[in-house]
């Protein structure tokens, strides 16, 4: 009889610090107050979109700051807007605010490679988000990729822009031929988009590129047919031949070209609900960037930020981004929550396997 109220209390104990430790779960998914977006301005990822509601009122000094802490930028101090609703003041605002060239503080820092932090404080309040080190510089390292194929489609597309408005055979199969070299580095360019692309999905599962990679397969169908048509235009002795392969921007290699950084603008359809949206992967290099840049949106909740990460460096070594670089768990990070709970469910499963054992000897 011992025996049975012994293992009891000790099951009951078990699953009574289950209940908070539950409760830890629910508050490991904090409040999203909204997001802090990098976008190309002057120059690639120099601009931050800061995009928040719902917070208390007041003058905040909005930062970037590195994954290190070692490097940091005041973007500028920004009033949230707190809305009037039926002769009511809110309790809560706004912050709608894009720091770009034409703030004072703008330097053309690439931002999305050096910050992975972000703050709004004042002497009340604090709000703050981060993306952990290793997936900032995977994303970087992405964006980065699809720039270099940025610079080889322009010079593709100006080459053959060259050719589409000359007027001899001979200097359209010159400018036709000094694009092939254009092409070969927009394919290593390409292929290391998807390198970088895989590279961001194995450090995350959850951050989707599936709209990158549709990009690709489009952009690689665009090149597949200018090298056809450029082929076509070395091997012709007419002029007519060769000007309609090249084409213009309606049609031929130009503008494929032009496909190629800008996509397909006629390229839509309409949802259940009626609203007109693009179809997958109609997009060209232009929204590449933009999708790889909104992999590395940091969400904005209360409070401060966690434990500076060591410095991350992703194809140049350097890793061991956990918090005081011992491998150990962030501050609220899930794996450890469930961690913590497997173990609990575990232990009281041993406790009433271990009691019936006893038991069952004892009968």
């Amino acid at each position: 009889m011992f025996r049975i109220k012994t293992i009891a209390i000790f099951a009951l104990t078990i699953f009574t610090f289950a209940i908070p430790f539950g409760s830890i779960a629910e508050a490991n998914d904090p409040v999203i107050y909204g997001t802090v977006t990098f976008a190309d301005d002057a120059g690639a990822n120099d601009s931050a979109i800061i995009s928040v509601s719902g917070i208390a009122p007041g003058s905040y000094a909005a930062s970037l700051i590195s994954s290190d802490g070692q490097q940091s930028i005041e973007l500028s101090v920004v009033d949230v807007n707190v809305e009037t609703l039926q002769g009511v003041v809110q309790s809560t605002g706004s912050i709608d605010f894009t720091f770009d060239s034409s703030s004072a503080a703008h330097e053309g820092t690439d931002l999305l490679s050096t910050y992975s932090r972000f703050q709004l404080k004042n002497e009340s309040n604090t709000y703050s988000a981060s993306n952990n080190a290793e997936n900032t510089a995977s994303i970087s390292a992405l964006v980065s990729n699809i720039h270099d194929a940025k610079a080889s489609a322009n010079s593709l597309k100006t080459n053959l822009e060259t050719a589409s408005s000359s007027t001899t055979l001979e200097s359209i199969q010159t400018s036709v031929n000094s694009s092939n070299s254009d092409i070969s580095d927009l394919k290593t360019a390409v292929a290391n988009i998807s390198s970088a692309s895989a590279e961001v999905k194995s450090t995350d599962e959850s951050l989707d590129v599936s709209a990158i990679d549709a990009i690709v397969n489009n952009i690689n169908t665009w090149i597949a047919s200018i090298e056809a048509n450029n082929s076509s235009v070395s091997g012709t002795s007419s002029l007519a031949v060769a000007q309609t392969y090249v084409g213009s921007a309606s049609g031929g290699s130009v503008a494929d070209s032009h496909a190629i950084l800008n996509g397909l603008e006629d390229k839509f359809e309409y949802n259940s609900t009626g609203d007109r949206v693009e179809i997958p992967g109609a997009g060209g290099i232009h929204k590449a960037i933009v999708a790889a840049q909104e992999l590395g949106a940091l969400s904005v909740i209360e409070g401060e930020l966690p434990e500076s990460e060591a410095s991350y460096e992703l194809n140049g070594q350097q890793v061991n981004a956990s918090v005081l670089g011992l491998g150990l768990p962030s501050v609220g990070d899930k794996f450890l929550t469930i961690t913590m709970q497997l173990s609990l469910v575990l232990g009281a499963l041993l406790v009433v396997t271990s009691g019936g054992i006893l038991i069952f000897k004892k009968n």
